[in-house]
């Protein structure tokens, strides 16, 4: 593994940021794709890599880049074209930095709403993603307010699971969600993992890992400061 130090220049340094949006620290990058081995290990029953991962959420290319740097295959696509062209042009900075060659770790990157059907041509191994976490927060929120977009996202968040395991059948999912840390407590996204077991999923955590939410398996990152934080869902086909 590399050190935190070239991880934040790296960061820095790359030629597309969005900081109208949340930024994806590279160490949870990082510990996303960890998960999404476990979970791929598990679907496929082997320990071969590198692997295939599909980021549907990609925004300006955290997870694509820190893929490359695995030598993993990425497939990349968000709704917004400035996300497209900061993802590209940050991939494309990357392999020059790095000199990692297309032809021995493939990326693609297109303009897609992850809540239509997905066409790809064969299955990836994983979908790791941060979904949207909804506006920014430079405060903690009214809990009027956290409400609202709790429910603004929660159709994004089963819009999107809906088109997955149904263009991507079986293909596991490790992504985030938003959690809005209030005046008097927290909000998590209820509807949304309420429906996973309808839509076909089922989570899980690794051997040992105990859940940091009760009555789920999710874990939670955030720091200390953060009014919205990240809760970690690790999905896998029921069948």
């Amino acid at each position: 593994a590399q050190d935190v130090d070239a991880y934040s220049k790296r960061d820095m340094e790359k030629p597309a940021r969005d900081t109208t949006v949340g930024l994806l620290p590279p160490k949870l990058a990082q510990i996303l794709l960890n998960f999404g081995a476990f979970v791929a290990k598990r679907k496929t029953g082997t320990k071969d890599q590198p692997f295939t991962v599909f980021d549907p959420f990609c925004g300006t290319g955290v997870i694509p880049m820190e893929c490359l740097l695995r030598g993993w295959r990425i497939f990349a696509s968000d709704v917004s074209q400035k996300a497209v062209n900061g993802c590209t042009n940050n991939v494309d900075w990357l392999r020059k930095e790095e000199k990692i060659l297309k032809r021995d770790v493939e990326s693609t990157v297109w303009k897609q709403d992850a809540t239509k059907p997905f066409e790809l041509k064969e299955l990836p191994d994983v979908i790791v993603t941060e979904t949207t976490l909804g506006p920014g927060v430079a405060e903690r929120p009214p809990i009027k307010d956290a409400a609202k977009w709790k429910t603004e996202n929660e159709k994004i968040q089963i819009a999107f699971l809906e088109n997955a395991a149904k263009t991507l059948p079986g293909v596991p999912i490790v992504c985030t969600w938003p959690v809005w840390y209030h005046s008097k407590g927290e909000i998590h996204l209820e509807k949304s993992w309420e429906k996973l077991h309808d839509l076909g999923f089922r989570a899980t955590l690794p051997p040992g890992v105990e859940s940091d939410v009760p009555g789920r398996l999710s874990l939670v990152y955030r720091r200390p400061d953060q009014f919205v934080g990240r809760e970690i869902i690790m999905l896998q086909s029921k069948k």
